[in-house]
């Protein structure tokens, strides 16, 4: 079994689980609650992303690791939601954060981040025709990486199998990826 098969395997219940209590399409049907949504993963990616970034093994990958940041998509589209610069760094953040201490659970924790940006483009279709949003108008998180989504996914999955090949870095991504 692959690395990123397991990764998807051993993340598939808390996904399903996830996408149930976030009720991301229930939320996409009105500005306010969409709003309220793009706050709640802004106060999870934004520290997340901040102790991604305090591992050098990452920036050393060939993963673009800068271009995989979330964050100022989520900075950008809160503000074209109206809210002030101000507000969005007043917004609570999550403090309950995976363990990452390695590469392998770094990249475990990019694999579940990763793998939001294929479910988002469904989400973006959702927002261009329920609420006329694209990605310059408050849609930039869940448009991402636009065209170039798939190329993206495939360069993070052969990162992944390449650099987290032994048995207690397959275990640390998992573990990462399912916290």
């Amino acid at each position: 079994m692959t690395i990123m098969t397991r990764l998807k395997q051993e993340t598939q219940a808390s996904h399903d689980g996830l996408e149930l209590q976030l009720s991301i399409t229930t939320r996409c049907t009105s500005r306010e609650a969409y709003g309220q949504l793009l706050a709640c993963f802004y106060g999870f990616y934004m520290p997340l992303e901040r102790a991604l970034n305090q591992l050098p093994e990452l920036h050393e990958l060939e993963l673009q690791f800068a271009e995989r940041q979330k964050t100022p998509l989520l900075e950008r589209d809160l503000a074209a939601l109206g809210l002030s610069s101000a507000q969005i760094a007043a917004l609570p953040r999550c403090t309950d954060l995976p363990q990452i201490h390695t590469a392998a659970a770094g990249l475990g924790c990019m694999y579940v981040m990763e793998g939001a940006t294929l479910g988002g483009q469904l989400i973006s279709r959702q927002l261009a025709q329920q609420l006329a949003i694209g990605p310059e108008q408050g849609g930039a998180f869940f448009a991402s990486y636009g065209s170039r989504v798939g190329p993206m996914w495939r360069a993070f999955g052969a990162a992944v199998t390449s650099h987290v090949a032994e048995a207690a870095d397959e275990e640390a991504a998992c573990a990462a990826a399912c916290a």
